[in-house]
């Protein structure tokens, strides 16, 4: 039985380690956010022989709970995000943000909605 604890418990150890490394650094939680302001184009640099800009957003954002957080992301393309847009906005604490994807308002929680209108 001891032979056994000593064999499972390295492995368990480095499991909890790597799960544990693994969320920190790419783990997020999910804000919600409204584009209401026009970004503001951005020049990143040069890409396939032509100038290559995007769109940079600074916004407020609510979680689930109703907590406030300020993010600042760019658009994926060159032209500006739907204006009244809803975003479901994934943060990293480390990184920042991580991603985002736009949603209806009915998936909004209640308490960010309510934030958010």
């Amino acid at each position: 039985m001891k032979k056994i604890i000593f064999t499972a418990l390295p492995f368990l150890l480095a499991s909890g380690g790597i799960f544990y490394w693994y969320h920190d650094n790419y783990g997020t939680n999910d804000y919600y956010t409204k584009i209401n302001q026009a970004g503001t184009r951005t020049y990143i640099g040069e890409g396939a022989g032509h100038k290559v800009y995007k769109y940079r957003y600074k916004l407020a954002s609510f979680n689930a709970c109703g907590e406030e957080l300020d993010i600042d992301f760019n658009s994926r393309k060159d032209h500006p995000m739907k204006k009244d847009a809803y975003l479901i906005v994934h943060v990293n604490h480390k990184k920042g943000v991580m991603g985002w994807e736009e949603i209806a308002k009915s998936q909004l929680p209640k308490k960010a909605e309510n934030h958010l209108n």
